[in-house]
């Protein structure tokens, strides 16, 4: 961004504002001293909590005897990061009992510990191992934003198989499937990058469709955009609500969209840091870079490219 005719970075700060954290969650973060490397990595593979309190918001107004007010929801959050679907929750004030999360980083399991006051121990680790005998028979609501660097833009694209027929990072979706298939939550919501939509991985995301509803789900799933949710940010994620057949379920399940309000600048920091101001040079050079990617305001792909930068002038690797 320009600020008085200098281009500087965002800072941490103003990356999870951007993704819908308010600032009482940023400091808790902020105060465990994770590097700002690992801080933008986790903002930009985070979910915008706007979105997610709208859409939460509408399955419950639509369909409230899946999910009784009175009543505590037993989640359980898989691909968790550091928390977003569980963040947008609180902000509702609806009660939820953790049943388990499951987040293979170091970094982000524990910044989703410190983010939501829950011991680490809860953490079960990687997906693939979860054994889904030694998980509650009633769960309500399995969440899953299953890994897009094999679908996004910005990553490798090589859907859920790679060359040799073993699944990829996007192919651990199947994980989560064996998950859901075992357990039969109430409910079950994907997310995931727009591309996964498109004709280039139609086959993958037909997969998705047909596997949940084998496992006996009725799927619906929306394209939804941050900015048309009160965030000023070009973010489109796909979303999958999967709610189990024997259970009657109600439209609209996406929320509509709602004015946006705020702009960029209702975000910044008014005063950051000289660290975050960019040299003429390598301003130009990331400008290019961007220019190049064709899409300059979705955060994620901002990040990735601006930090996989950073890393080759120090002769180091990002992914």
């Amino acid at each position: 961004m320009r600020d008085n005719s200098r281009i500087r970075k965002l800072t941490p700060r103003e990356c999870f504002r951007f993704m819908g954290f308010d600032d009482e969650a940023i400091d808790k973060l902020l105060a465990v001293k994770f590097s700002n490397t690992r801080l933008y990595k986790m903002a930009g593979n985070s979910i915008v909590v706007d979105v997610l309190e709208k859409l939460f918001t509408q399955i419950f107004v639509s369909n409230p005897e899946i999910f009784p007010e009175e009543k505590e929801i037993k989640y359980l959050s898989l691909f968790s990061g550091i928390g977003a679907f569980e963040r947008a929750l609180e902000r509702l004030n609806r009660k939820y009992r953790l049943v388990g999360y499951s987040e293979i980083d170091p970094y982000p399991a524990k910044a989703y510990s410190t983010l939501h006051g829950l011991p680490e121990e809860l953490n079960l680790g990687d997906v693939a191992q979860i054994e889904t005998a030694a998980l509650p028979a009633d769960i309500d609501l399995i969440t899953y934003g299953f890994p897009c660097q094999d679908l996004s833009a910005a990553g490798q694209q090589a859907g859920f198989y790679d060359e040799d027929g073993n699944h990829t990072r996007s192919g651990l979706f199947f994980e989560a499937l064996r998950i859901i298939r075992e357990k039969r939550p109430k409910v079950a919501i994907a997310e995931n990058v727009k591309a996964l939509t498109q004709k280039k991985f139609s086959k993958e995301f037909q997969m998705v469709l047909d596997g949940l509803a084998a496992a006996g789900y009725k799927n619906y799933w929306q394209v939804l955009n941050a900015k048309d949710y009160g965030v000023p940010q070009h973010r489109e994620r796909v979303f999958i609500v999967s709610i189990r057949d024997d259970i009657e379920s109600h439209e609209p399940i996406f929320p509509a969209p709602i004015p946006l309000e705020k702009c960029m600048e209702d975000l910044l920091e008014p005063v950051v840091d000289e660290k975050y101001y960019i040299n003429s040079e390598r301003a130009i050079q990331l400008c290019r870079r961007l220019d190049e990617e064709g899409d300059v305001v979705d955060l994620y792909k901002f990040l990735t490219i601006f930090i996989s930068d950073i890393a080759a002038s120090l002769g180091l690797t990002w992914e």
